[in-house]
């Protein structure tokens, strides 16, 4: 069994962002579990986790977009623009609430 150190979703930009200032060629990803409420319909907690990379512009420094794009961890939603969703950084009182995160490894 795996195991990961959970964190929330600022700490894990946080980790990405400082990632991309080491100017490391390598990026790194990080994964995005959403609560089961932020959707009205039941998914599995694969389909509600988001794999994203450092990559994503939200985590570049000196990027003008925030964009964060990610495909769900049994790639039954590829390429989605999650922050759009994301209540945390679309700005309104509606979206997707983060449940935990953690540092993705292969």
């Amino acid at each position: 069994m795996t195991t990961f150190k959970k964190l929330t979703f600022q700490e894990l930009r946080d980790i990405l962002y400082e990632h991309e200032l080491s100017e490391n060629p390598k990026h790194i990803l990080g994964a995005i579990v959403f609560t089961e409420d932020s959707f009205k319909k039941k998914y599995s907690g694969q389909s509600r986790t988001y794999i994203v990379s450092s990559g994503n512009k939200a985590f570049q420094p000196g990027a003008i977009s925030n964009s964060i794009f990610g495909t769900s961890l049994d790639n039954s939603d590829q390429n989605v623009r999650l922050d759009i969703y994301m209540r945390e950084t679309n700005g309104k009182a509606e979206g997707w609430d983060v449940d935990f995160c953690y540092i993705y490894q292969k």
